[in-house]
């Protein structure tokens, strides 16, 4: 073992032993895989042993380990769903599993329906339903889930229901599994009285459906029928299981993020609309900015938006989100198009700074915040000392989740214009010039123009021009510019 693992031991002895998630990270301070146990101290320790043959992938990732850090948590069921978050916000190279939305189960309780269902799902909207969860053992809860909606008689029926309005009777009405909201043969109001027997249970209150499953059990028994029994034993231990914590329990409203957001920030509004912009570029060419759009939550991806800058050259990243504010919102105002609650801008205070200069001079007045990736450090108006929110703190991770979208967006645009710019060049028919030689030239000189009026010298230059080439690439683009 070398000097760097074995200093990370000696800190890994003084962790304690309690829940919590655990985050490795490379050299760089770049997380390269997030885990989660009921002990911290003795899971961490367990890297530091001898690999058996089938743990070399172990053995490859603590060989770019140099730092490890953690979270206490205070159960485990708290720090599955906390590994959970964190290994959808950093796709840390080491972890295979939780990359993608469809993880762990939830309940879900469409709670805005007039007769809301309740289904398992395996990924969590901003749609103003309850969300109970995530379960690691999808079979247990669906067996206790099914138990819950056969008792009190919830639909399971996939019909879009309005009272008044009968619609096609559905198979649980027919084999006597519901009360037959689709038919309207039970009110909103009595319904509602169903769903609020279910979601005690789901918070926590299970004494009548145990105590009705003893007396399944007991009954299944005494007719010697064990097998029954059984499953009914099972069904009790599984329902303790939700009255005593095993499974978390927890309700998800997207609202209380924000709310917290709004407390850290200062900000006017709660943010339910919220506009992120990020430049992109490759050394000063082809710059373009993107804007993304949250609302609710949520990415509303049919709003993101474009903008290919016109009016700056070279490297100005503080000109550019200038030009874009002021294009986005000039045009607002033209169209009467909805304002956001907050706007976030990829960067530092000289960002924040140009981008409130235009919407000063626009004469609009809205919460707008910057986010740093350095040190995630945010910079609000009228603050001179940046924010600091807590570094896993939902409402900091809504944040980056904004940013990253942005910076995604924004560099998925800017390699298409650049593809498609790289395709018009006049380079691609230029026999001894390949893609990774044209980008170098085009990296070099940003334009086929400026390549025209290089010397023959100056293009030979660069790695991979010979001489001859070099009079080749400025005969061909000069014959081009003549043909256009």
């Amino acid at each position: 073992m070398n000097s760097r693992l074995k200093i990370l031991k000696t800190r890994c002895r003084q962790m304690p032993e309690q829940p919590g998630v655990y985050i490795f990270k490379n050299g760089e301070g770049k997380p390269i895989y997030v885990g989660k146990s009921s002990s911290l101290k003795h899971r961490l320790l367990s890297y530091f042993r001898n690999f058996k043959p089938n743990e070399m992938k172990r053995k490859a990732m603590m060989s770019k380990v140099y730092d490890v850090e953690i979270i206490p948590l205070g159960s485990e069921q708290e720090a599955l769903i906390k590994e959970n978050e964190l290994i959808k916000l950093w796709q840390p190279r080491y972890n295979i599993m939780l990359r993608d939305d469809k993880t762990y189960p939830w309940i879900k309780v469409s709670i805005l329906d007039p007769f809301p269902r309740i289904e398992l799902t395996r990924s969590v909207a901003q749609d103003g339903s309850l969300y109970y969860g995530p379960y690691p053992k999808v079979g247990d809860v669906k067996k206790v889930l099914d138990y819950v909606i056969e008792t009190y008689r919830i639909r399971d029926c996939q019909q879009r229901i309005v009272e008044g309005i009968p619609s096609p009777e559905c198979l649980s009405l027919q084999i006597s599994r519901c009360d037959g909201p689709c038919v309207d043969k039970i009110s909103v109001k009595d319904y509602r009285e169903l769903i609020k027997k279910a979601l005690n249970f789901l918070d926590g209150q299970q004494k009548d459906i145990i105590r009705n499953l003893k007396k399944e059990m007991d009954k299944a028994a005494s007719l010697l029928k064990f097998e029954q029994a059984s499953e009914k034993r099972d069904m009790i231990l599984m329902a303790k299981s939700f009255q005593q914590g095993t499974f978390l329990k927890k309700r998800y409203f997207y609202k209380d993020t924000l709310k917290k957001l709004q407390e850290a920030l200062g900000l006017k509004k709660l943010p339910s609309h919220v506009e992120c912009f990020d430049i992109s570029h490759i050394s000063g060419s082809w710059t373009v900015a993107s804007m993304v759009v949250f609302k609710k939550g949520q990415p509303s991806k049919k709003d993101y938006r474009i903008f290919k800058i016109k009016t700056v050259k070279g490297i100005d990243d503080f000109a550019s989100m200038a030009e874009v504010i002021e294009r986005r919102y000039s045009s607002n105002q033209k169209k009467d198009i909805s304002l956001p609650d907050l706007i976030v801008i990829d960067g530092g205070i000289g960002q924040l700074n140009v981008s409130k200069k235009v919407l000063k001079e626009i004469g609009i007045s809205l919460d707008i915040i910057s986010l740093a990736k350095r040190f995630e450090m945010i910079y609000v108006e009228e603050e001179v000392d940046p924010v600091i929110l807590s570094k896993y703190s939902d409402e900091l991770c809504f944040l980056q989740r904004v940013r990253d979208e942005a910076h995604r967006f924004a560099i998925k645009a800017h390699r298409k214009w650049r593809d498609k710019k790289v395709l018009e060049s006049p380079l691609r028919n230029i026999l001894g010039v390949g893609p990774v030689l044209e980008e170098r030239l085009l990296k070099r000189f940003k334009t086929t123009k400026n390549m025209s009026h290089q010397s023959i010298e100056t293009l030979a230059d660069v790695s991979g021009v010979s001489r001859q080439l070099a009079k080749k690439i400025i005969r061909e683009i000069s014959n081009e510019a003549t043909r256009s």
